[in-house]
């Protein structure tokens, strides 16, 4: 009885002894660790409108660095985040390096300026949308625009809808308020 006692002591005095290495190396890495988490800053937005007929549109507002690609994805309303699937996906010929706002219709038509990476798959109800703008290192360069068939139909023309569905406001100022609110 004795000798069980023992070694079940000695393995739990070990797993303790393990756990406290485990617990002081990962506080040891967070209080001087060389390399600091560096998150990449975001220099635009990305957004949707709808023309003078009511088609929509993507419509990016940059304000600094650059914008290579855009990425339409979407996903069934209730999905979990391993339903999203690629929609459209397009690259920008030549990428947006200056300040300003480009658009491209949401459909499957060639755009000057824009190359087709995949194809445009029809917008369908019951599905949740999110336009990515990013650069071919991978960063995302302007805050994600989610929305839904339904949002698009109550858009007006000249109105943006942004910053992951949650804000709205006109085409016109959509590149100033987005500048100054990344500075």
């Amino acid at each position: 009885m004795s000798m069980t006692l023992r070694v079940r002591g000695k393995r739990r005095a070990m797993r303790l002894l393990g756990l406290f290495v485990s617990v002081s190396a990962v506080l040891a890495c967070f209080s001087g660790c060389s390399y600091p988490l560096q998150v990449p800053t975001i220099s635009g937005a990305a957004g949707v409108t709808v023309d003078e007929a009511g088609n929509p549109v993507l419509v990016i507002a940059h304000c600094q660095k650059h914008v290579e690609r855009v990425n339409l994805a979407g996903q069934p309303f209730g999905g979990g985040s391993k339903d999203w699937v690629t929609v459209a996906e397009w690259k920008l010929d030549p990428p947006i390096t200056d300040p300003g706002v480009v658009t491209r219709p949401l459909n499957d038509q060639p755009h000057p300026g824009w190359t087709v990476l995949q194809p445009m798959q029809p917008l369908v109800a019951n599905f949740n949308y999110s336009i990515t703008a990013y650069s071919t290192n991978g960063h995302i360069e302007a805050s994600e625009a989610d929305f839904t068939v339904a949002d698009v139909k109550t858009l007006l023309p000249d109105e943006v809808q942004s910053h992951r569905g949650k804000k709205r406001g006109p085409l016109s100022s959509f590149l100033r308020d987005t500048c100054r609110t990344q500075s």
